[in-house]
């Protein structure tokens, strides 16, 4: 049993690691442009792995969709407007969280409802 814990943990936690690293590397990417070619190549690993967790099982492809969202941001909009695009996706994932919150309360209120 601990084993298969183990690997839905690793599941989770490995597509959040490599979002973050190719978030980290998109900003360094612009001081140092050596390392785009890297950055894109890591966006890309990480767009693969996003769509076959969005094909596989939705929500587990929520966090390393707006991952890579961040990431294409940074790799290929100016400085001066990148900051206004991720204003916008923090406040669409921020909305999508309440959308999420609702939803989920009306369908229990349903569900008793019609249990009743």
């Amino acid at each position: 049993m601990e084993d298969l814990a183990l690997i839905v943990s690793l599941m989770l936690f490995i597509p959040i690691v490599l979002g973050l690293a190719t978030i980290t590397f998109s900003i360094v990417q612009r001081r140092k442009p050596k390392l785009r070619v890297f950055a894109m190549v890591l966006a890309s690993i990480l767009g693969a792995v996003t769509l076959l967790a969005l094909i596989q099982y939705p929500p587990l492809g929520a966090v390393p969709l707006f991952e890579v969202a961040i990431s294409a941001v940074f790799l290929f909009v100016k400085s001066r407007r990148a900051i206004v695009i991720l204003v916008y996706i923090i406040s669409a994932l921020i909305a999508s969280a309440i959308l999420l919150v609702v939803t989920q309360e009306i369908y229990s209120r349903l569900t008793v409802v019609a249990v009743s």
